[in-house]
């Protein structure tokens, strides 16, 4: 990944098109989008001093987001290749110089030296993305501050041999979860902590066809004897 600064002078001719895919292994998610990206996807925590929230498409590259996948796209996949990020006193909107999204035509960024109605419209998409994602770190830093998230790994049995797929992540653990005090249970119920944890926890049964995929489509070199 390369991150530029976007431009309207250096990037006046920019344009933007959709069809691509992501090549990520993971990619970060919202609170609100994970009720139904946890309908295909397995979400999961980032084990660092502040956890993110993440949705799990493979093991060294995307396995699962294609032509013919039929679920919630993230919207940190939609947003790509543009981002935000804190340049001195503001904020600016930066973008990925290697991402095929922006190779050949599409949606213009700049017309005249001007944002486009599109450019206009990204801006406001990224704004509220950032808020969200922001009130999600809150969220996932919460989880951690209790102590209910446990690290976990994703393996595999193949020919009566056992593989790791995945590892780095946590998960919420259902009893420490449930022996939360009732004042910290309600606290999580009022911010939507609770659902949050539902919907993370029911995503886990998609663990099962991520590393199906993994295994078909980017499988574990098998160590040389």
């Amino acid at each position: 990944m390369t991150p530029v600064v976007l431009d309207s002078a250096k990037h006046a001719d920019l344009k933007y098109h959709a069809d691509a895919f992501p090549t990520a292994p993971f990619v970060p998610v919202i609170a609100p989008e994970i009720p139904y990206c946890a309908d295909s996807l397995v979400i999961v925590f980032t084990i660092e001093k502040e956890p993110k929230m993440v949705a799990l498409l493979g093991r060294t590259k995307n396995v699962l987001i294609d032509k013919d996948y039929k679920g919630t796209v993230p919207s940190s996949v939609q947003n790509y290749p543009f981002f935000l990020a804190q340049i001195g006193d503001q904020t600016a909107i930066c973008f990925d110089e290697d991402a095929q999204q922006i190779k050949g035509g599409g949606e213009a960024l700049f017309k005249d030296g001007k944002p486009t109605p599109f450019l206009e419209n990204l801006k406001e998409v990224m704004k509220n993305y950032a808020d969200l994602d922001m009130r999600t770190r809150v969220a996932a830093a919460e989880f951690q501050k209790a102590g209910i998230l446990e690290a976990k790994e994703l393996g595999m049995n193949s020919d009566g041999k056992s593989a790791s797929l995945l590892n780095g992540f946590s998960v919420v653990d259902r009893e420490k979860l449930s022996k939360l005090s009732d004042k910290k249970l309600a606290d999580f119920a009022r911010r939507g902590y609770l659902e949050l944890a539902y919907y993370h926890l029911r995503s886990l049964s998609n663990f099962q066809r991520l590393g199906d995929k993994i295994m078909q489509l980017d499988p574990p070199t098998a160590p040389k004897a």
